[in-house]
């Protein structure tokens, strides 16, 4: 179980993949459901054997892979900002600490 933390952005971060994940499922799922379900309407249609459903679930998955492949892109970019603000909100607090060290 993910613990809850005392950083927003952290737990925002969280959520947000997690959101994605499930996305994700979807974008896999609702495309081939939907290629197989008109694949095969077209193959009835037509008197086909599969050729309709192979070429509509072929179609389905590029498609979802070239999703996933620019969304993972996208969280990437966030991730990488995310992790140099992190980052910079580490290194003012380490000079707020020496300077409270220092002598008056």
């Amino acid at each position: 179980m993910l613990k809850n933390t005392n950083d927003p952005h952290l737990d925002m971060i969280r959520n947000k993949f997690f959101r994605e994940s499930i996305l994700g499922v979807a974008i896999f799922g609702v495309p081939a459901f939907t290629a197989l379900a008109l694949g095969r309407y077209l193959d009835r249609s037509y008197n086909q054997k599969y050729t309709f459903t192979f070429i509509l679930l072929i179609v389905a998955f590029v498609s979802s892979w070239v999703i996933i492949y620019f969304r993972t892109k996208r969280i990437n970019k966030e991730y990488t900002e995310f992790r140099a603000l992190q980052k910079k909100s580490l290194s003012d607090k380490e000079k707020e600490d020496n300077t409270d060290h220092l002598p008056s």
